[in-house]
């Protein structure tokens, strides 16, 4: 029998838990897990965007197959921390380590646990941090998954009067494969570039010299169009924007001929003839009513067939006899109201 007494127990400090067990906190050690590294240090940018400091993102892959992630934010606080250690430091070597947990520092945040820098710097081979604050840069390396080689040290005088620049190169070691997909970060930062409006995103490859640069000043409204494109969309795209309880929502929605076709067809296929009260009430012309109206006399239709005086058999000539009447239905709101 195998020997299990208080010797067997390990205890994995600092960062080479992360080394040991990468699937833990990156999911994978593949192409997928690859990847993830560069949205953890791309979504601390992009929290910066969010809370309004920097409005661009730079993605470069780098010819030596490392990956360089450049914002314009605040930049991360380069002052000495309580534990004795630079800030930078901290920040990328510390798991649960970051300005998310308190309210002061971000008021809103993709990333709450304070473990994305310092996974990304103990999954790699050695990183480069370069942070500018009030137009002064400082630098800090790291190697061997997260070993400081090089302190916090002031390089001088800088152009740029803040941001971070996060260089990092994937270590051999803990992934099958070390060559990040430009298609796929640019698929991602497109992504990202849609959720938050006004913000640029550029990827760059330098081996090919391919770019590509992201900015959507309507936000997801220009997503959905995105999506609707060469689709026969029955109307515009919209949007609802509100606040409550300190709370931002944007919702944004366009609808396909095709899918209020299958909504009706699934209504009809109950039974098209059954008589309700909803029936009953007066006839309200439906050109003269909001898209409200439009889905309670859509529900008319489908419950009462002979309702104008005409028996739809089938759904194609109840979405035929909307066209003829130029009525636009919002699929979306037909869907939710036959669900309440």
């Amino acid at each position: 029998m195998a020997k299990y007494d208080g010797t067997s127990i390990k205890i994995l400090e600092g960062l080479e838990a992360v080394r040991k067990r990468p699937g833990m906190y990156i999911g994978s050690t593949d192409r997928r897990g690859l990847h993830h590294l560069v949205w953890e240090i791309v979504d601390n940018s992009i929290d910066e965007a969010i809370n309004g400091y920097g409005d661009y993102i730079k993605i470069t892959l780098n010819s030596d197959k490392s990956i360089t992630v450049e914002d314009f934010g605040r930049g991360v606080p380069v002052d000495m921390h309580e534990s004795g250690r630079s800030t930078p430091e901290v920040i990328y070597t510390i798991l649960h380590a970051g300005g998310k947990f308190e309210e002061s520092g971000y008021k809103v945040s993709g990333g709450l646990h304070g473990v994305g820098a310092s996974v990304v710097n103990a999954l790699s081979k050695w990183m480069t941090v370069n942070i500018c604050r009030e137009k002064v840069e400082y630098e800090i390396s790291f190697e061997n998954g997260g070993k400081v080689k090089s302190p916090l040290k002031k390089i001088g005088p800088s152009r740029k009067v803040s941001g971070t620049k996060v260089t990092f190169l994937p270590d051999e070691e803990i992934f099958s494969t070390t060559s990040f997909n430009y298609s796929t970060i640019c698929e991602r930062m497109q992504e990202s570039a849609f959720l938050i409006k006004g913000l640029t995103i550029e990827v760059v490859e330098e081996a090919t010299g391919r770019s590509e640069k992201y900015c959507y000043e309507k936000g997801i409204l220009e997503f959905v169009k995105y999506l609707n494109e060469d689709k026969n969309a029955i109307h515009d795209a919209v949007i609802f924007e509100g606040v409550k309880n300190d709370i931002d929502v944007e919702v944004a929605y366009g609808s396909k001929p095709e899918a209020v076709r299958k909504v009706l067809l699934d209504i009809c296929a109950k039974d098209s003839r059954i008589l309700t009260d909803d029936a009953m009430k007066p006839y309200i012309p439906m050109t003269s009513m909001g898209a409200s109206a439009i889905v309670f006399q859509v529900r008319v239709w489908t419950e009462s067939a002979n309702y104008w005086g005409v028996k739809f058999e089938t759904t194609e000539k109840i979405y035929n006899r909307l066209a003829e009447e130029g009525i636009e239905i919002p699929f979306q709101q037909i869907d939710v109201h036959m669900r309440s």
